[in-house]
């Protein structure tokens, strides 16, 4: 009998050790699946929240990006100029449109100045002479029949017959906020306008039956430019406040 007991209690003592056992590594087991779905579940819905709080282009965005053929007429806006002793003048920009190439003829006009026919002598990039140069690129051009003086920033190189320069227009523009501030714009007022490389003044006029405009707001307006620009149908600028930017636009119809 007392064999009998000892042998039962060793049964008895032994079963729920490993029923025990059994109990922990399931309990692991399930705890290790729960971290797992948790983590699936934190990785991709975070990465949702994530991709949705990214800005997204807005409409108006798009409306104002201006856009450019590769293969269309030539068009470099002029970002600096300066003389190079015994070479000349040489202008430098980035080709918004189109080819050049050594002997080429171009057109400099806007910023209030008489269109000028000048020959690209000579063509450089990153220091090197090149015969030709494209869509995007950073160049510099030694260019003839202009002196340093005769050229300002802002002015633009382009093929003869593809663009003119304009004071008046009609454009569709989109009030922005100036640094988390709504702001507010009234009619005929004279404001500062960012072209491609340069800011010139221009009297902007709504052309609908209102007053002012405020944040978001869209509508048409009549600008007068107080000097001509190089503009066309699709030109895009900014409008600028002491160099905060308040709002976009884009010619849609040239007047003069």
């Amino acid at each position: 009998m007392n064999g009998n007991y000892q042998m039962m209690g060793q049964g008895g003592t032994t079963a729920p050790k490993q029923n025990t056992h059994s109990k922990v590594v399931w309990g692991i087991v399930i705890l290790i699946l729960l971290l797992v779905v948790i983590g699936l579940l934190w990785f991709f819905l975070g990465k949702d929240k994530k991709e949705d709080s990214q800005p997204q282009p807005s409409e108006s965005e798009e409306d104002y990006t201006e856009h450019y053929d590769e293969n269309g007429p030539f068009l470099l806006a002029i970002e600096d100029v300066f003389n190079v002793t015994n070479q000349g003048t040489i202008v430098t920009g980035k080709i918004a449109r189109g080819k050049v190439k050594v002997g080429d003829k171009m057109i400099l006009l806007g910023m209030g100045k008489e269109p000028v026919e000048v020959e690209v002598l000579a063509i450089e990039k990153e220091r090197k002479l090149i015969d030709s140069a494209g869509y995007l690129e950073e160049i510099g051009m030694r260019v003839s029949n202009v002196e340093v003086s005769d050229v300002v920033r802002g002015q633009v190189l382009v093929a003869p017959g593809s663009m003119e320069a304009h004071t008046n227009f009609e454009a569709k523009i989109t009030l922005l906020q100036d640094e988390g501030k709504d702001i507010t714009l009234k009619t005929n007022t004279s404001s500062s306008l960012y072209f491609r490389t340069t800011d010139v003044t221009g009297n902007i006029t709504f052309s609908e039956n209102r007053l002012e405009a405020k944040t978001g707001d869209t509508l048409t307006v009549t600008i007068q430019l107080e000097q001509s620009m190089a503009l066309e149908v699709g030109t895009v600028f900014a409008i600028r406040d002491h160099g905060r930017t308040i709002g976009q636009g884009k010619v849609m119809k040239i007047i003069s």
